[in-house]
C-alpha cells in the first residue's frame, strides 16, 4: 500500500491503514513502542494504541478498525471515531502509518 502524501497526516474514516513498512517497532510488557529514526524518538503507545497497532497487521480501513474498538471497549461510537481518528493523524505525522484514501 502506498502512502497518500495529500493527506498532510489527516486520516479519514473511508482510509485503509496500514502499519509502515519502515517501521521500527517491539512489544515491551504489553505495549508497543515505535522508534522513529528520523529523530531517534521513542513513542510509546497506551494499551489503546497498542490495540489499534495489533489491528494493523495489513491494510484495514479505519472504519473496521473504530467497529472493533467499540466492541471490544464498550464505549460511544463518536468518542471512539475521534480518537482513532487523532491517532492515526499522529502515527502517520511521524510515518508510522501507510494511508490510503478508498472510495
Amino acid at each position: 500500500m502506498e502512502e497518500d502524501k495529500s493527506l498532510g497526516g489527516k486520516v479519514g474514516l473511508k482510509a485503509e491503514v496500514a502499519r509502515s513498512l519502515g517501521s521500527i517497532w517491539r512489544v515491551i510488557e504489553g505495549e508497543v513502542i515505535i522508534l522513529t529514526p528520523e529523530n531517534a524518538t521513542l513513542h510509546v503507545l497506551n494499551e489503546l494504541g497498542t490495540r489499534i497497532w495489533e489491528l494493523m497487521d495489513g491494510p484495514i480501513r479505519v472504519e473496521e478498525i473504530v467497529s472493533k474498538i467499540v466492541a471490544e471497549y464498550e464505549v460511544d461510537e463518536e468518542t471512539v471515531k475521534k480518537d482513532v481518528l487523532d491517532f492515526l493523524s499522529s502515527l502517520a505525522e511521524i510515518g508510522a502509518l501507510e494511508v490510503r484514501e478508498v472510495g
